[in-house]
């Protein structure tokens, strides 16, 4: 069995694959799959990588998805379309998050996707089965842990599963699993409620909203709260793994990787491991958030070394004391456009960084800045 990991130059976003191979047979996992980043006439750079990546009709056994912001899902569609998507994981996404996302969203299919993720995916792949992430509270410390065996549950046909769930393929035999955590930004919710009651203004249902309601959520946003661009309450992280990393090794890393010679060809001398946290927008300064992270991974936390830096590398969501609560973390990487529009990544998130023994590697839009991991199981 062999695994490769690949985090995708595609610029703004987020596209990340895992592709097991056990002979003649394979699995592909995704995490997100969108960019704001184009070709010069030639449409999103996001539907190009899909397409050198997959060919036509192949499995995509199980795509999880972070949130829901443009450069994290405007590669869906083509997605669904291009491939056989059997599973989509969603984060469950109150009220106030989708009002949040759609006033600063005007992309009409994007909105369509935010206010009913499930109708907008059945639209295009009715056999795609939709599996909704429940929301938790990152002050819940007594979480049940479940399973869900993609192997076996398409008899089940479960539309929900809690924070926590162990996903894994027992009869694909590749001995892996994925654990999601949907956290709800708490504090973020109680103050839009505040400033709505503070004003004398009910909280509309961004189903039903109307311009008015729709400007006056904009004004809580922008001058009240100050939130800016910043709107999201919700960002689902993913770690993935080995069940049993002793029994993999990580073999080789491609790509203008670091300056040790080594890491370009055979990585023994890196002690990598097989754990992978992916982070989405997720905000690390969140209150309480290093301490439940903490907790509900505590049982992966040695098999975690690669991360990705949440948020496109912003000053605003990285917490460089993720780094005492990993101790085999050895890799970050960051995928952000060369000329994005918001400035990432922060020069202070990056100098942190290498001011620490961990390596950094920024993925952008250039071919030459990807990174891919091939594990091979002994």
């Amino acid at each position: 069995m062999e695994m490769t990991r690949t985090i995708h130059p595609i610029g703004q976003g987020a596209f990340y694959t895992e592709c097991f191979e056990d002979g003649d047979n394979t699995y592909n996992v995704v995490y997100d799959c969108g960019s704001e980043t184009t070709f010069s006439g030639r449409g999103k750079l996001i539907d190009s990588e899909i397409t050198q990546t997959f060919k036509k009709g192949e499995v995509i056994n199980a795509l999880f998805i972070s949130h829901f912001h443009n450069d994290h899902i405007n590669g869906i569609e083509k997605l669904l379309k291009h491939c056989k998507v059997e599973y989509i994981f969603l984060p469950i996404i109150d009220n106030i998050s989708k009002l949040l996302l759609i006033t600063s969203n005007d992309n009409k299919d994007i909105v369509d996707f935010i206010l009913s993720p499930s109708d907008y995916i059945k639209r295009i792949s009715d056999n795609t089965t939709i599996i909704s992430v429940n929301a938790d509270n990152l002050d819940n410390e007594n979480y049940q842990e479940g399973l869900f065996d993609l192997s076996q549950e398409q008899s089940i046909r479960r539309e929900t599963i809690p924070s926590g769930t162990r996903i894994v393929f027992s009869s694909y035999n590749t001995k892996w699993e994925y654990i999601p955590f949907n956290f709800n930004n708490q504090q973020l919710i109680m103050d839009i409620e505040k400033a709505y009651r503070d004003n004398g203004r009910i909280i509309p249902d961004a189903n039903k909203i109307d311009k008015t309601e729709l400007d006056f959520a904009n004004i809580i946003f922008n001058q009240i709260l100050n939130l800016g661009s910043k709107r999201n309450s919700h960002s689902m992280i993913l770690y993935s793994g080995a069940s049993n990393p002793q029994d993999w090794d990580c073999g080789v890393m491609y790509n203008n990787f670091c300056i040790h010679k080594y890491c370009i060809h055979r990585c023994y001398y890196c002690k990598m491991t097989t754990g992978c946290f992916y982070f989405g927008d997720f905000d690390l300064n969140i209150q309480s958030a290093l301490k439940n992270i903490s907790i509900k991974y505590n049982t992966v936390k040695d098999n975690i070394s690669i991360m990705q830096v949440p948020h496109h590398g912003s000053i605003h969501n990285f917490n460089i004391n993720i780094f005492n609560f990993l101790p085999s973390l050895n890799i970050l990487f960051i995928s952000a456009g060369e000329k994005n529009r918001y400035r990432h990544p922060s020069g202070t998130v990056v100098k942190n960084i290498l001011k620490t023994e961990h390596h950094l590697k920024l993925v952008t839009e250039n071919k030459s800045s990807m990174l891919q991991l091939i594990y091979e199981e002994r």
